[in-house]
């Protein structure tokens, strides 16, 4: 809920905004104190990273996560980051990242995909398939939020705000793959019908 109304918050107008607006890390650490211990060397060996232009002074014990932001609202690459954070030698693993992007949503092919304008990244969209964030529940609204999506989008693009998990490739060259699992657009959140507006 915490990220829910930090993101809110934070992006109260989508045109003024960065395109990629948070990045949550799901992490594993080898550490019988949790996340909190490790913390201090995997922030500075991500501000480290030339693309990364913050991360947070301290993460999310509960959730097992921590908070950073891209430079130029890039999309992160999932596998540099776990290669990354492998390398850091702080025993930490990636579980997983959760992205906040603006873009726009199309058809493309089979697939429905989102364009980040500001970059050209294009991402398969795609149902959630299991939270980044340690001991989550999934709502029935997240559950279904990419069916929803998929049946506002038409022929024409639609500019929405999606938040999911990033999944890496699956094949070089292939698009990264943004799990839907809220998602809201200028005048109209998931939870409301078409007619309401």
């Amino acid at each position: 809920m915490r990220n829910i109304l930090a993101i809110a918050c934070a992006m109260a107008g989508f045109s003024t905004q960065a395109e990629v607006t948070s990045i949550t890390l799901g992490l594993d650490v080898n550490s019988p104190y949790g996340i909190s211990e490790p913390w201090v060397t995997i922030r500075d060996g991500l501000l480290r990273l030339d693309y990364i232009e913050s991360v947070a002074s301290a993460p999310d014990r509960k959730g097992a996560t921590g908070e950073l932001r891209t430079k130029n609202g890039r999309v992160p690459d999932v596998d540099a980051l776990s290669t990354a954070i492998r390398e850091l030698g702080a025993g930490a693993t990636l579980r997983g990242v959760e992205a906040t992007i603006v873009g726009d949503v199309a058809k493309q092919g089979g697939d429905l995909v989102l364009k980040v304008t500001t970059t050209g990244e294009s991402l398969r969209l795609a149902p959630l398939t299991k939270p980044v964030q340690r001991g989550a529940d999934v709502s029935e609204t997240e559950r279904n939020a990419f069916v929803e999506l998929t049946s506002r989008s038409g022929r024409d693009a639609l500019k929405v705000r999606i938040t999911g998990p990033l999944r890496a490739r699956t094949a070089p060259g292939a698009p990264q793959t943004l799990e839907v699992r809220i998602f809201d657009s200028p005048g109209r959140t998931q939870n409301q019908t078409k007619e309401q507006n």
